[in-house]
């Protein structure tokens, strides 16, 4: 039985949006919002990130234009005690309490940043089956729990990355090594050295030799950590006596920091399109142009580098990918926590819409190739940051983007009334 309990509205939730509902699942958790008039919601949104998602401008800004949203609040730790893929008994949990919901007829999945990767792992597996995630190719199989999931009716993808293993595999350091406890740093590597573009003043800019040498290296890097990691799960299960739990992989300077393209804006293997796309410019019109982020490399976007620790089977089911160079040469059906590989087993409508003062602009032009959905659709925002905001440090006159964010959440709610509302119901 759920527990549900009113909650008082946050900051910058409107007053048009009726309190929130706190629901307890027993598994997971969630906020649950309502639009206090017009009609009865005929959607539910479900948005599970990872963490507390129920604290995302989503919640209340697609509530305001008449959806009901699902915002989970997961009890997870994936570094160390549980299982990634489990987030999909989550989302299943939900769908089915919002379909119980008087008047929901369609449910659709919002996934933002790493929710991309979580909405876009549960389609896929509810579409194809756990054989999906189960397969040889894959370092970390699903667990048999996850069969005969419900579909979602579609999925949106609003500044999704390409999956958890690919922002890990980008986000390591390979110019850092620990040896006998010493923290050495190879200076032909570092990408934090002025020598080799990096400017602390926040104009970096990395040659194509330096870019191709440092991307193969973090490819280089996470392949010494899988054989690592796969080494330990197979000594664990030779010996049912050893720690999983103690058998533990640490990673140096590990983080945000260490993607080129955050310091570096020109590089164009994340930050433009391939061709002209779509791009829903500030005054709501939409033209079809070249794309290139607008990012200047400077604050707001947060920069940061951490020490890793995970353990061997937290890494491999989230973390870990085969790759040969981190950019160009990337195995993306090796992970089940891959966007790019669970968005090419989609067939529902789909909408791939990147930010345009962000960094994943490729990534979701490649989501959208890869896409085998008859109903699909991919544009940029302009000048909007990853969570939607105007990136007011990127405009050349003030307000140059000041709509970004309502233009964002109107065109993704205009695209799910079209699709998904007076239709029969599911249920």
């Amino acid at each position: 039985m759920a527990l549900v309990a009113a909650v008082l509205l946050g900051p910058g939730v409107a007053a048009q949006v009726a309190p929130r509902e706190y629901v307890d699942l027993g598994r997971v958790a969630g906020v649950v919002t309502r639009p206090d008039s017009g009609p009865p919601p005929q959607v539910a949104v479900v948005y599970e990130n990872g963490s507390n998602g129920a604290s995302h401008r989503m919640c209340g800004e697609l509530a305001r234009r008449g959806f009901l949203t699902w915002c989970a609040i997961p009890r997870l730790n994936f570094e160390l005690n549980d299982d990634w893929t489990d987030t999909a008994l989550d989302i299943k949990a939900a769908i089915q309490y919002l379909t119980r919901q008087r008047g929901i007829r369609s449910v659709v999945l919002y996934g933002h940043s790493g929710g991309g990767a979580i909405a876009g792992f549960y389609q896929a597996v509810a579409e194809n089956g756990v054989a999906y995630c189960q397969a040889p190719r894959k370092l970390a199989p699903c667990r048999g729990a996850l069969a005969d999931l419900p579909r979602a009716d579609a999925v949106v993808f609003p500044d999704a990355h390409p999956g958890m293993d690919v922002m890990s595999l980008r986000g390591l350091n390979p110019s850092i090594s620990v040896a006998g406890g010493e923290l050495r740093v190879d200076p032909q590597l570092d990408p934090f050295s002025v020598a080799n573009g990096f400017d602390p003043n926040g104009h970096s800019h990395f040659s194509a030799a330096f870019q191709r040498r440092y991307f193969r290296a973090q490819a280089d890097q996470m392949r010494r950590l899988v054989d690592r990691a796969l080494a330990m799960r197979a000594a664990a299960r030779a010996n049912p006596r050893l720690d999983p739990a103690a058998q533990l992989i640490s990673i140096a300077g590990f983080g945000i920091a260490t993607h080129l393209d955050e310091l570096d804006p020109g590089i164009a293997v994340t930050m433009s399109t391939r061709r002209p796309e779509r791009l829903l410019r500030n005054d709501g019109t939409i033209t079809v142009t070249p794309i290139r982020s607008v990012w200047t490399g400077h604050s707001p976007m947060v920069h940061f580098s951490q020490d890793l620790i995970s353990t061997a089977d937290a890494f491999l089911a989230l973390r870990a990918v085969r790759a040969t160079d981190s950019m160009s040469a990337v195995d993306w059906c090796s992970a089940n926590s891959d966007t790019v590989c669970n968005t090419a087993h989609i067939r529902a409508p789909v909408l791939f819409i990147a930010a345009g003062a962000s960094d994943f602009i490729a990534d979701e032009e490649r989501m959208y190739d890869g896409s085998p959905a008859a109903d699909k659709e991919f544009l940029v925002v302009q000048g909007a940051l990853h969570g939607g905001a105007p990136c007011t440090e990127c405009e050349n006159t003030p307000g140059q983007y000041s709509n970004s964010e309502t233009n964002q959440y109107d065109y993704i709610a205009n695209w799910i009334r079209k699709r998904l509302t007076d239709q029969s119901p599911r249920r």
